[in-house]
């Protein structure tokens, strides 16, 4: 069976990329053992290990949370992948984060990685898994705080139960910065690859740092909200990314705040 699209892990990603996708005559397919998605068509982790053979796709999609999955799950996955030349699974991505970076007031390029959470150091490991096995055939991307879709984004969820609830919204430090991507532009990205597409690492992100204030600020927008700031820094208190690379090679254009915020609030509220 042949796909555009093998999606290999589910969540809020995935589900949102099989929705939109569903609008198109572009085929889609989910491998996960998360319950929830959205696709119609969804397979288990089980499943496509016993028929993987079977499957080819222009492009596979690789969001599986490998440190999260059993150990014998995991090395099936990384098996197949290993021999993915063979299997016909076209152009491989790999969405990683950009957790794999530490705080930072200046521009961190893809070759300063240095995570300070677990969840940072899981992705970081993933990568240097993946590129051992894939080589040149795989393209990381390392991503920065995705918005604009359900579940996507914590900060959003947060803004949006708060609204409803008339409560008062709690954010970590009125110094934290992010750099903040709207899910669309993945899609976007997905869309335009071809075979030219340059494989490697790169930083997905506008490279533009915002404060959550002023994130917040513009998406509550002409709502009542209130902001309490809690006790304690987060890991990550300044987050300033660098996208030259990604764009010298790209020439990516990524959505601006001003119009993926509005976009954000017609998608939640």
């Amino acid at each position: 069976m042949k796909y555009d699209f093998i999606c290999l892990g589910g969540g809020p990603v995935s589900d949102y990329l099989a929705i939109e996708l569903s609008k198109s005559d572009l085929s889609f397919l989910v491998v996960s053992d998360y319950s929830s998605s959205h696709s119609k068509n969804h397979i288990s982790y089980d499943f496509f290990l016993e028929r993987y053979a079977h499957y080819e796709c222009s492009q596979m999609l690789i969001l599986s949370r490998f440190d999260l999955l059993p150990n014998s799950l995991c090395e099936g996955l990384m098996n197949v992948l290993s021999r993915s030349s063979d299997m016909k699974f076209g152009k491989l991505t790999y969405l990683s984060s950009v957790a794999v970076y530490p705080s930072a007031s200046r521009p961190l390029s893809e070759s300063m990685p240095n995570p300070q959470s677990e969840y940072g150091r899981s992705k970081l490991q993933v990568e240097n898994r993946l590129i051992a096995i894939l080589g040149d055939a795989l393209t990381v991307l390392r991503v920065s705080n995705l918005y604009g879709a359900p579940g996507v984004s914590k900060l959003e969820s947060s803004i949006v139960q708060c609204l409803r609830n008339e409560s008062p919204l709690r954010i970590p430090s009125s110094k934290v910065t992010r750099d903040f991507v709207h899910i669309s532009d993945l899609l976007t990205f997905f869309l335009s690859q071809s075979s030219e597409t340059p494989s490697g690492i790169f930083n997905f992100a506008t490279g533009y740092a915002t404060s959550l204030i002023s994130f917040v600020n513009q998406w509550s927008f002409s709502y009542p909200l209130k902001l309490e700031e809690s006790l304690g820094d987060p890991f990550i208190l300044e987050s300033l990314i660098s996208n030259l690379k990604f764009k010298t090679e790209t020439n990516f254009l990524f959505t601006t705040l001003d119009v993926g915020i509005p976009l954000s609030r017609k998608a939640l509220l």
